[in-house]
């Protein structure tokens, strides 16, 4: 066995490369940011979700407002705790069911939706919550927080 933690060295390279994309956008170069954020929330939500999902530390909705935690916006997109964001977002974004919110040639945000499994015809999200770009950036700086605080315990 190695010392090597796959999980948080995995969270760790994923934001890095996300700060380096932005950086480069930044700078004027031709990146997709938001393609990127798209694929560090795979990163976030889909692999390490098998031994890290269960250390998510109990936070109620009033919790993470409280905590400054972006929450989804829309008509059902408030949630009982932090476990039942992740695993909705989880489940949009593995099922790729997801929209992307535009103004014109920028995309301004991303709608989620999580179906329930009876919905095989998907007539309807038992789920959705809506972010700007700034707040689900915002929403996967925390989860890799504490995603790697919550691996060390």
């Amino acid at each position: 066995m190695s010392n090597f933690d796959l999980e948080d060295e995995f969270i760790a390279r994923t934001q890095k490369n996300l700060k380096a994309i932005e950086c480069l956008k930044q700078k004027g170069g031709e990146v997709y940011e938001v393609t990127q954020l798209l694929n560090s929330m795979l990163g976030l939500l889909i692999f390490p979700k098998e031994k890290l999902y269960k250390k998510i530390q109990p936070k109620n909705w009033d919790m993470m407002v409280k905590e400054g935690w972006p929450l989804p916006s829309g008509d059902n997109a408030h949630v009982s705790n932090l476990k039942q964001l992740v695993r909705n977002m989880r489940n949009a974004v593995a099922h790729f069911n997801i929209e992307l919110v535009n103004d014109g040639n920028e995309i301004t945000g991303i709608r989620f939706g999580s179906f329930s499994k009876p919905d095989s015809h998907r007539e309807g999200p038992h789920w959705t919550g809506m972010y700007d770009i700034a707040s689900l950036r915002e929403f996967v700086n925390k989860l890799s927080e504490h995603l790697q605080s919550s691996s060390k315990r």
